[in-house]
């Protein structure tokens, strides 16, 4: 299956009219409309006539459809003419193309020297795909001296911008590193990338963080999967994070815990909650307390946590 390369129609106001129009109705040609059935091959010519009379746009498209082979015999050599073309002429999209091809095409030999320079020139005029591939060469040191602090900054630009996947790329990088880190230091950066609707970094960071028995970070971890945030939505991962929170002392889990015995008394009867009570019920607390919706309330409100507003103000502030 032939790999799509990001395209975006710019704005084409210093296109030359006979260009643009001829880009146009390459565009019309290309999906059709009410009364013009789709013809890739006459897009495509439209395509070359524009591109050969100065129109960018045209010939980053056109480099498109050679390298996929729609509307024309696919051959990368006329992709990269046409692609490189365009990015001489400092079109961002083009730009960020070329480095793609130059550094991951399957089928092309890599150039990473060459992608690092176009990658730069299309990141630092804000494109998201060339800010996360300019992270994974910067992270592996192709075409580059290996940075990670300036992988993670092209990550976290990526991220901001939208570009949701480059979310699972900062784990991975970061995860060997991270996982040495306490689970206090682990919530408190999920905090931060949470407030920054980084959800799936932030859900990685409060697992870990719950992996080292953090009391918060089993709380963020169940809203992060009774709100699907990062993590599919799963009533029972939650329910059990939520409790083993509330079991180690987390307040803002103690009053969803209530809350929720409160709707559903017999919530925690069956075996796999039974084994979590089991493992992380302080001997101080007995067994009966555990489904008493009074228990978990008067719990939260001795730690000042006395109604939902509370809990979630104090849930979300940074953790020190």
């Amino acid at each position: 299956m032939a790999i799509k390369l990001l395209f975006m129609i710019l704005a084409l106001s210093s296109v030359q009219p006979v260009t643009y129009e001829q880009f146009e109705t390459a565009l019309v040609y290309e999906i059709g409309n009410d009364s013009i059935m789709p013809d890739p091959g006459k897009s495509s010519f439209l395509l070359l006539r524009a591109a050969e009379d100065g129109n960018m746009e045209a010939a980053n498209y056109l480099g498109f459809k050679y390298y996929n082979g729609e509307g024309v015999t696919r051959n990368v050599d006329s992709a990269l003419f046409w692609i490189r073309k365009a990015a001489e002429s400092r079109n961002v999209k083009a730009a960020g193309n070329l480095g793609y091809l130059l550094a991951a095409a399957p089928d092309i030999k890599p150039d990473y020297d060459e992608a690092v320079k176009w990658l730069y020139f299309a990141s630092e005029a804000g494109l998201p795909s060339a800010q996360s591939l300019l992270g994974d060469l910067k992270q592996k040191g192709l075409g580059c001296v290996a940075d990670t602090m300036e992988a993670i900054s092209l990550y976290e630009k990526a991220i901001t911008a939208g570009l949701s996947d480059t979310q699972l790329k900062l784990v991975s990088m970061m995860a060997p590193s991270w996982e040495k880190l306490s689970g206090d230091s682990l919530t408190t950066m999920g905090l931060h990338y949470h407030d920054r609707g980084s959800f799936i970094v932030s859900a990685s960071l409060f697992d870990m963080g719950a992996s080292k028995d953090y009391p918060k970070a089993f709380t963020l971890l169940g809203e992060a999967y009774s709100r699907g945030e990062g993590v599919p939505y799963n009533h029972r991962l939650s329910m059990e994070n939520y409790l083993k929170g509330a079991l180690s002392g987390d307040p803002s889990a103690q009053f969803v815990i209530a809350e929720l015995l409160d709707f559903f008394p017999d919530e925690f009867n069956e075996d796999s909650y039974k084994e979590i009570i089991n493992s992380y019920k302080p001997q101080a607390i007995k067994d009966e307390w555990v489904s008493s919706p009074r228990f978990w309330y008067e719990q939260a409100s001795a730690k000042g946590v006395a109604d939902s507003e509370s809990a979630h103000n104090l849930l979300y502030s940074p953790t020190f």
